[in-house]
C-alpha cells in the first residue's frame, strides 16, 4: 500500500504528496481516523483525494 503526506485538507478534498504510486479511482484511507476516500487527481508530485467523511478536527 502506498503512503502520502497530507499537505492540505478542506471540505471533502485532501491534497497530498505521494511516497509511491497511486491510480485514479483508487480507494484510500485518510488520517488517524482512517476515513474512506477516492483518488480523483494524480500528478507526479501531488494527488487529490475526495474523502467520504468529515475532514474537520
Amino acid at each position: 500500500m502506498s503512503r502520502a503526506d497530507i499537505r492540505w485538507a478542506g471540505g471533502p478534498l485532501v491534497h497530498a504528496r505521494p511516497e509511491g504510486p497511486f491510480a485514479m479511482g483508487e480507494a484510500v484511507s485518510v488520517g488517524d481516523r482512517e476515513l474512506l476516500g477516492e483518488v480523483i487527481r494524480v500528478a507526479r508530485d501531488k494527488i487529490v483525494a475526495q474523502v467520504y467523511g468529515d475532514t474537520t478536527g
